[in-house]
């Protein structure tokens, strides 16, 4: 019995020995994985934590983090950062109301065309020189005259010339598709002027090019001039891209080159586009079944002008007028012999039912004078 309990007590010892052994061999192994584990989760979140810098550090960038000082005006911000919108806007609020004289001078493959765009007190003057030619606008704040290449003028009636201020809209999409690199400043007796310096920002959106007139942009620069009011006394802009089938370059210089003291050029033409040019305005009477013509601007309707009546079925007729219009009312009308034309009196009622619209257009020795609608 004695020998039988200590062989026993002998395989008890040892298996407890065994079972030691292998707890103590498993919680080293166990121990070295975890670490491991810890480590590499803990460089996993090392990485996570560096992208998380960068990317706060470079929306925290000095550009982004510097103050706005006081003089800015709106739009432009601390580290060059500009609201395009505020800033065209605000330049826009500077020179309304003033008179004005702006430059822009364009140039692609060689090819150069310069602008002039002056507003006075009540009047403002357009011009444009390119190897097409040359194309002037004058408005007196009623009408605008243009001159045409064939010697001839156009007259429409319209307060100011569309063309204002050209190329602002160029100049506000490029802003938007650059970002600062570089900011200074100058003063020019007391007044300070900041020059910002823009690049194309990286991965460009493809609404931002064709913004700008472009499929595709690889470099686009834009330089700023802007006083303290919130002027924009100069950008330049120069663009290299895919536009229109072919490999692109093209600047823009515009230039504000005085605010105040302005008087609109008067093109030597002007008065014979005034004393050729007319525009009229028509007043259709179904009722009464006649067509009054009015006549606007300064230039008459001559002798013999051949007025064409066309209706909603496409039948002309012509009818002549028998004396120069000036500031007489003209008067077309149908009997049953046709169409008749008065000039200064009111006809009896039309006794043919006329229709409801109608194209009335005239003609002076083979040049159109006008085209109306009637309705």
């Amino acid at each position: 019995m004695n020998k039988k309990a200590g062989i026993a007590a002998f395989m008890i010892f040892v298996l407890l020995v065994s079972s030691w052994f292998v707890l103590v061999g498993g919680d080293s192994n166990q121990s070295t994985d975890e670490t491991s584990n810890n480590m590499n989760q803990e460089q996993f979140v090392n990485e996570t934590d560096t992208e998380t810098s960068d990317t706060e550090e470079q929306e925290t960038s000095p550009q982004n983090s510097v103050e706005t000082p006081d003089y800015y005006p709106e739009g432009l911000y601390g580290g060059g950062r500009i609201n395009s919108e505020q800033l065209i806007a605000n330049h826009r609020s500077v020179v309304s109301g003033n008179t004005i004289k702006v430059s822009v001078v364009s140039s692609s493959e060689g090819a150069e065309r310069n602008i002039q765009y002056q507003e006075g007190t009540g009047d403002s003057y357009y011009k444009s020189v390119s190897s097409s030619g040359t194309f002037e606008a004058y408005n007196d704040g009623e009408y605008t005259y243009k001159s045409r290449q064939d010697g001839t003028y156009d007259l429409q009636e319209q307060s100011e010339i569309g063309t204002k201020h050209p190329k602002l809209g160029l100049l506000s999409s490029a802003i938007q598709s650059t970002t600062t690199e570089n900011i200074s400043e100058k003063m020019e007796g007391s007044s300070r002027v900041i020059t910002v310096e823009r690049e194309l920002v990286e991965g460009l959106s493809l609404s931002n090019a064709n913004s700008i007139g472009y499929s595709d942009i690889s470099s686009l620069n834009v330089e700023l001039e802007i006083k303290e009011s919130g002027l924009i006394r100069s950008a330049d802009i120069s663009i290299e891209g895919f536009a229109s089938g072919s490999d692109t370059e093209e600047d823009y210089m515009y230039n504000i080159e005085n605010v105040g003291g302005v008087s609109a050029n008067k093109p030597n033409w002007l008065n014979e586009a005034r004393s050729g040019s007319v525009t009229i305005s028509t007043e259709y009477s179904n009722t009464n079944g006649w067509i009054k013509l009015s006549r606007k601007g300064l230039g008459e309707l001559p002798r013999g002008t051949r007025i064409e009546i066309t209706d909603s079925s496409a039948n002309t007729t012509a009818v002549t007028l028998p004396e120069k219009v000036g500031e007489q009312d003209v008067y077309l009308y149908k009997k049953k012999t046709g169409w008749k034309v008065n000039v200064g009196s009111t006809p009896s009622i039309s006794s043919v039912e006329v229709g409801d619209s109608f194209i009335v257009e005239g003609y002076y020795r083979g040049q159109q004078v006008f085209s109306k609608i009637a309705s």
